[in-house]
């Protein structure tokens, strides 16, 4: 998740969940997650997980797309856009690399890059595609954040 839809959803959250009103702890259990992840949530320092999120939007009685201020589906669309743009940029910056090199790296087939790049894969990849991605662009400390964020233009 990238950080202007991080606020934005810390923000809606913070805000009916204190219009209901409702502390933090009863809150959380209430929709079944731990107080601390709930607490970083509204914060801002964490995206929560789907299913966190959708017990979130359950129980305040609104759309997960409400929530983070999205229109249905261009949440995935988005990010894959974003996910594309750092691999096409990582082989800028990288010409000597091949799309297998890279997909070995990121621990995922060849074809896969290929319908990323080519914006053919329409949904999501799974967290660990997704984490072994970042690492093969940005290291091995790199999180999922970091290709869910527009990438920097280095070329």
């Amino acid at each position: 998740m990238w950080p202007e839809r991080t606020a934005r959803t810390a923000a809606n959250i913070t805000r009916l969940r204190e219009a209901i009103p409702k502390d933090v702890e009863p809150f959380a259990k209430d929709v079944g997650i731990d107080k601390s992840t709930l607490y970083k949530i509204e914060r801002g320092t964490s995206v929560g997980d789907p299913k966190s999120l959708e017990a979130i939007a359950k129980e305040l009685k609104v759309t997960v797309e409400w929530l983070t201020g999205e229109k249905p589906g261009e949440s995935e669309d988005l990010a894959m856009q974003r996910i594309s743009a750092h691999i096409q940029q990582y082989f800028i910056d990288h010409p000597h690399v091949t799309q297998e090199a890279f997909a070995k790296a990121a621990g995922i087939g060849p074809r896969q890059v290929r319908q990323i790049i080519s914006d053919r894969l329409k949904t999501v990849p799974l967290k660990p595609t997704l984490a072994g991605i970042a690492k093969a662009i940005y290291g091995e400390n790199a999180s999922i954040d970091d290709i869910l964020t527009p990438p920097t233009r280095t070329s």
